[in-house]
């Protein structure tokens, strides 16, 4: 299991940092393998550059026939000296005029189309690929790295629980987290139970005493 989870660390190492000494990703190849995905989607209709950052779009994921422009282009490379490296680009982006009730119709195709407006830039062949690229050639590498018998139909054969279990491991610290919120809630609302019974409690018990006082005085007071 610790060999599966260096292996995938060093491959998600090598795709980004390379075997050797490899160009840097710039804003301008960002830009340009952008466009080369935008052209390459089978459900663009139309891609044509109008100036500096502007484009004539149409799609048919969506309903939108008008300009596209580039608002801003990021490269992010915070992470690219640490253990699982990455450099990610993201093309900031404005479709001039669509509605918020497209966006909500077409919620779906809206997001495939975004998600290729974030890119990950290969250092091995110098280049920007999606995120779906990125993790296809991650996988295949790790194949490699720990061989074709440690596969069956594609999955880990002795890894897969430990696999499955990193998946979900985002998942199961959140449900921890709102457990023990939720017990500390349902114990300090406890608490506050115990409080409100004690003291209805001795509020009974003063009345109590207050009829009893009451029932005693009475027969002197006939008298």
């Amino acid at each position: 299991m610790r060999k599966a989870a260096l292996v995938i660390a060093a491959v998600l190492l090598l795709l980004a940092a390379g075997t050797g000494a490899a160009a840097q990703p710039s804003k301008e190849s960002l830009i340009q393998a952008w466009e080369n995905i935008q052209k390459s989607d089978t459900e663009t209709v139309v891609f044509e550059k109008l100036g500096d950052n502007r484009y004539k779009f149409k799609t048919n994921r969506f309903p939108f026939d008008g300009e596209l422009r580039i608002l801003n282009v990021i490269i992010d490379d915070r992470f690219s000296d640490s253990e699982f490296a990455a450099v990610t680009g993201t093309i900031e982006y404005d479709l001039v005029g669509i509605s918020d009730e497209v966006e909500k119709k077409y919620e779906r195709s809206y997001s495939l189309w975004k998600a290729n407006n974030t890119l990950y830039f290969d250092s091995e062949t110098k280049s920007w690929m999606p995120a779906r690229d990125y993790q296809v050639k991650a996988t295949a590498r790790a194949r490699e790295m720990m061989g074709a018998e440690g596969y069956i139909e594609g999955r880990p054969k002795q890894n897969y629980w430990w696999t499955a279990l990193l998946s979900w491991l985002p998942f199961l610290l959140l449900i921890g987290f709102w457990a023990l919120l939720f017990n500390r809630i349902g114990a300090k609302r406890n608490r506050e139970y115990m409080e409100r019974a004690t003291l209805h409690m001795n509020r009974m018990e003063n009345l109590l005493e207050r009829i009893a006082q009451s029932v005693e005085n009475n027969p002197k007071q006939e008298e």
